[in-house]
């Protein structure tokens, strides 16, 4: 199901007992029963982030987000600003779809339930070592000024 949509897109009973097969062993793991790798199993799925700006979380804003593009979608568009409403959906389910590839979340959930897979530690921000340093000049010296995220191929290669 898309999420924040009411539209579904159905998999065949077999293609979801595939992915099934392939994730379960990340979320049922023998490791979990010992108390550390369970708290760190629980630090992953409740993403655990330490100190964070009051009211903003960026899973729940992405969800929402999603959830207004669906809404958008539903609504009834005025003829002289969209003359082809069938159109406007699709840019609107094509937005979606580019912010649901980009979003961070699902790629640090896996990331972070492989490293507990692996003996390793949760990791608020697992993949940040795939992002690139951008640098200005400041003052004359060269400084990282920001970070280049990681595109989604790059994480699922890491992952």
């Amino acid at each position: 199901m898309l999420i924040g949509s009411e539209e579904s897109i159905e998999l065949e009973p077999s293609r979801m007992r595939h992915f099934a097969d392939i994730l379960n062993p990340l979320f049922v793991n023998e490791q979990c029963k010992v108390f550390e790798t369970l708290f760190q199993f629980v630090c992953t799925l409740v993403r655990a982030a330490g100190m964070t700006d009051t009211g903003w979380d960026s899973y729940t804003e992405s969800t929402e987000f999603l959830k207004d593009l669906a809404n958008l979608r539903t609504l009834d568009y005025p003829d002289e600003k969209f003359p082809d409403p069938l159109n406007t959906h699709a840019r609107l389910a094509l937005i979606s779809y580019c912010h649901i590839t980009e979003m961070n979340f699902p790629y640090d959930l896996i990331a972070n339930l492989l490293r507990l897979h692996l003996g390793l530690k949760y990791h608020t921000n697992p993949l940040r070592s795939l992002a690139e340093p951008i640098y200005r000049k400041v003052n004359g010296v060269r400084k990282i000024v920001d970070f280049r995220q990681p595109s989604p191929s790059k994480k699922i290669k890491k992952i």
